[in-house]
């Protein structure tokens, strides 16, 4: 009957160490996830923000007063290249 006490508690510890692991397992993978979803925030913010301003900077040849495109239409690329960069941020 000792020996079957015994192999009770083994299996109780080894039971609890298995559930400790569990545990941590899903802590780490909660982790994981925490950080993807802060680099992909990030990106999704980031990579519009260098895009639109690297079209800005080569598209404002308007106001050097020699314009190239008629104001409306650097309104409307402006516009289409920020809502494309918008999107693709949602969708990072």
């Amino acid at each position: 009957m000792g020996y079957c006490e015994e192999v009770m508690k083994t299996l109780e510890v080894l039971e609890e160490t298995l559930n400790q692991f569990e545990i941590l397992k899903i802590e780490f993978l909660e982790e994981i996830q925490h950080k993807i979803d802060y680099r992909s925030a990030l990106l999704a913010f980031a990579l519009p923000i260098v895009g639109l301003f690297f079209y800005l900077a080569n598209d404002f040849s308007f106001i050097e007063g020699q314009p190239e495109r008629s104001i409306l239409e650097a309104f409307l690329g402006t516009f289409i290249v920020s809502f494309s960069l918008w999107a693709l941020g949602v969708f990072f």
